[in-house]
């Protein structure tokens, strides 16, 4: 999405970058999806009460490409508690995602923004879970 278009950009690293070892390339996935899932909010909050029924047709198609980065949220986890952890958060996550489809159908971008920003706690919850992982300082 842009400031003027809400054509959804691909956002998946497949759809860019082949060739990523696996791990690296969830994670492209991820990071591609938060900052398009930014600009989703940002475009849905400054017009989305001007929205064609084809920008909110692009929003629902992008509901289902997001969906897929669940998939690779379950990828990571360095312990079985924090695999099970994530399985939890991606099932949460894509069941996030499919209720999003009913504010697109009805175009209600209160009730759109609002599960949005449920949908972006979540993807950032991911990012929290794999800090707690990670062995660099927090200084970096």
């Amino acid at each position: 999405f842009t400031a003027k278009s809400t054509t959804p950009q691909p956002a998946l690293a497949a759809d860019r970058a082949p060739g990523l070892p696996q791990g690296a390339a969830q994670l492209e996935r991820i990071l591609g999806a938060r900052r398009q899932w930014e600009q989703v909010g940002k475009s849905v909050s400054e017009r989305g009460h001007e929205f064609s029924e084809d920008e909110w047709n692009n929003v629902r198609t992008y509901l289902r490409k997001i969906y897929e980065i669940g998939g690779d949220m379950e990828y990571f986890g360095s312990s079985k508690a924090q695999k099970d952890e994530l399985k939890t958060l991606a099932k949460t996550f894509r069941s996030a995602i499919r209720a999003l489809d009913a504010p697109c159908k009805k175009k209600d971008v209160a009730a759109f923004l609002q599960q949005h920003d449920e949908a972006s706690k979540l993807i950032a919850r991911f990012f929290e879970i794999q800090l707690q992982s990670s062995d660099v300082p927090d200084e970096l």
